[in-house]
């Protein structure tokens, strides 16, 4: 709590004014999770070897982790909240200053979104960082992945000639005629998209990253991008429209022009062009319909009426946002305006501004969305930071599951003892140390083992343990003879001799220990609760329950 309330804030206000490099990164990040280990912003001076894996200690305590705070992870959402206020916005002097901040490794003039982000990575600077991931959050999110990769690739495979399809090299390019096709399932992908994701905006497909373009051959399976390199060697390829430009001539009909090499060309970079080309298509069936309207401005808004259009204007480089309801037309907002496009709107339709949001335009910002969907174009911190680390949680829950069997196949009833001993509960006991209550946390999670050094590794302390698994927590815990000795004391401590042959079997006592739960209690307290003059079994159950469960909890860290 602390490293989260108090030491990651300090860090973030001086990340803000001078971006860290990856050894300070790496450096903070160390000291972070040596203060939830061991209350120390100190740096270890080596790996600490009975520390979870990071990723799973980064995990809420509800579920298993330390709460740890991702770093990196909040270096990587501030970057995307910052180069959102630049890309997102219309002010003129914030573009610029924006655009200045980047002269030292000059990217693209906009973002487009597009892409997903895998994987925290912080990279030179707050720009470089902070880009990809404001492109993937502002990116379309598909809920049925399998279903669209499988309608792409049934589109790619009609694209053949006996279904209509004609193509004719010409000087200028590629000449493609869809035929039926466009009128069919063409146009039924076109539609199911727009309900789905809105109008698409097909002036930034070719600003797309060429690596969102998925290759296929005429069976419709995709292909690596080394299969055209044939295309692409000795060329500078960042986009789409570097290698292939798409001009639209009417419905089903465009031609694909080559720009990586000039025409004619060889027979091989013809066919890999041609393929390239329909896999482009398939994937945006969009290409072969009308264009979208370069100065059309979309405003999503209440009224829901048709008859509202808004459009954009440059006059002398100011950017005039026009209205136009029946045969009036007048002007709503200019770029020399103090008040944002969406106020200026909204004042204009007499509407909550809250209930009305802007499609970006790229004369007006420095995004270019690829799809018109009702949705806001801003992103919190929080969301960010929950799609930025959606990655590594996955990662935690498979490494989770993988010590879970991992621990199964050591000794089943202590497994399934350990399943029943919940995560909060082990964050609620009273009377423990942060030692024993970390120990806890490292049993549910099956990684108790003792550190003796480089040469030993893990391995059981006792001088008698040589089973070959002796470094292993079931071992630890319950297989070692020490360990056993121990365990008999306590349990000659809560059952006497007559009570302890029926006391329980085997499978409850080991029950009872990992879980920390006492189903009954001994025959010695209940002769003495009945002696008492009044009955106080309620007191006598919530006492026995606590002095066993830390009594276990000692032991097994013992």
């Amino acid at each position: 709590m602390i490293a989260r309330a108090v030491i990651v804030p300090k860090l973030m206000f001086v990340t803000r004014h001078a971006w860290p490099t990856a050894e300070l990164v790496k450096e903070a990040d160390w000291r972070l999770r040596n203060v939830v280990w061991k209350s120390s912003f100190a740096t270890p001076e080596r790996v600490p070897p009975g520390w979870l894996q990071k990723d799973v200690a980064r995990e809420d305590v509800k579920i298993g982790g330390l709460g740890a705070p991702y770093f990196d992870a909040e270096l990587v959402a501030m970057a995307a909240k910052a180069v959102e206020k630049w890309a997102a916005s219309t002010c003129k002097q914030q573009q610029v200053m924006g655009c200045l901040l980047q002269q030292m490794h000059p990217p693209e003039a906009q973002v487009v979104p597009g892409g997903i982000v895998s994987d925290v990575k912080v990279h030179r600077d707050l720009w470089t960082t902070g880009r990809p991931v404001l492109a993937a959050a502002m990116n379309h999110s598909d809920t049925e992945t399998t279903k669209k990769e499988d309608s792409e690739a049934e589109v790619r495979r009609l694209l053949r000639h006996s279904n209509g399809l004609r193509t004719l090299w010409s000087g200028k390019g590629l000449h493609y005629e869809m035929g039926e096709l466009a009128a069919g399932v063409m146009l039924d992908r076109k539609r199911s998209r727009a309900a789905d994701r809105g109008t698409c905006i097909t002036q930034s497909i070719g600003l797309l990253s060429y690596k969102q373009l998925r290759p296929r051959d005429a069976q419709g399976k995709e292909r690596k991008w080394a299969t055209y390199q044939g295309l692409l060697s000795g060329r500078k390829v960042k986009c789409i429209e570097d290698i292939v430009k798409i001009q639209y001539l009417k419905q089903g009909v465009i031609t694909c022009i080559p720009v990586t090499w000039t025409l004619p060309l060889q027979s091989g970079q013809a066919h890999l062009f041609r393929e390239l080309c329909l896999s482009l298509v398939a994937q945006f069936p969009e290409l072969v319909f009308r264009q979208t309207d370069a100065p059309s401005l979309r405003v999503h808004h209440s009224l829901d009426d048709p008859h509202h259009t808004f459009w954009v204007e440059v006059v002398e480089e100011d950017a005039h946002i026009m209205h136009q309801w029946g045969s009036t037309v007048q002007r709503v907002w200019s770029s020399v305006d103090a008040v944002t496009p969406e106020a200026a709107v909204a004042s204009h339709l007499g509407i909550d501004e809250r209930k009305l949001w802007i499609t970006p335009h790229p004369w007006l910002t420095k995004l270019r969305p690829l799809w018109a969907g009702k949705r806001r174009w801003s992103t919190t911190r929080q969301q960010y930071r929950k799609q930025i680390t959606a990655c590594r949680q996955k990662k935690a829950k498979e490494k989770q599951q993988e010590y879970f069997k991992h621990g199964t196949e050591q000794n089943e009833r202590i497994a399934t003892a350990l399943e029943q001993l919940q995560w909060k509960r082990i964050q609620r006991m009273e009377g423990l140390t942060q030692y024993h209550r970390q120990n806890l946390i490292k049993l549910k999670a099956w990684k108790l083992r003792m550190w003796r050094g480089g040469k030993l590794g893990y391995k059981c302390a006792s001088p008698i343990c040589e089973t070959g698994r002796e470094g292993e927590q079931a071992h630890l815990i319950w297989d070692c003879p020490e360990a056993q000795a121990f365990w008999a004391v306590w349990k000659k401590a809560w059952w006497d001799t007559e009570d302890a042959g029926d006391s329980a079997s085997k499978t409850e006592w080991t029950r009872g220990i990992f879980a920390l739960r006492l189903d009954r209690l001994p025959r010695w307290l209940l002769d003495w609760g009945r002696g008492q003059a009044e009955a106080v079994w309620e007191v006598i159950h919530d006492v026995t329950a606590s002095m066993w469960e830390r009594g276990c909890a000692a032991t097994i860290t013992a």
